[in-house]
């Protein structure tokens, strides 16, 4: 849940294995993707078409850009709630990535 994915073929693939007891849930992502998702149980995502020109999106700006035309829905506060029960995950009312500081900090002192 909550990411933002950008990519010419499949954006996000959820392959159920055969005999698998638990659900596979694809929630509250934005993904630019020629196929955007495939499989698992989806909720509250935005597909878009891919878009080659976000290749120059700064990468905190990624979900901001790729949202700019599209109106974006608000995220239940019962699914705000049980994402937060997760280590690490970042408040956002939104579908998409968030980048937390520290996270953006750690990013940008390894990007070439």
């Amino acid at each position: 849940f909550s990411n933002t994915v950008r990519a010419s073929g499949v954006g996000i693939q959820v392959r159920q294995a055969e005999g698998t007891a638990y659900r596979q849930r694809v929630i509250a992502n934005v993904v630019a993707a020629a196929t955007p998702l495939q499989g698992g149980e989806t909720k509250h995502n935005v597909s878009l078409p891919y878009q080659a020109d976000a290749l120059n999106a700064a990468f905190p700006e990624l979900t901001a850009r790729l949202l700019e035309d599209q109106p974006t829905p608000r995220l239940p506060d019962a699914l705000m709630r049980e994402q937060a029960t997760y280590p690490g995950w970042v408040e956002t009312s939104r579908p998409g990535a968030h980048v937390s500081p520290i996270l953006l900090h750690t990013l940008e002192a390894t990007w070439p």
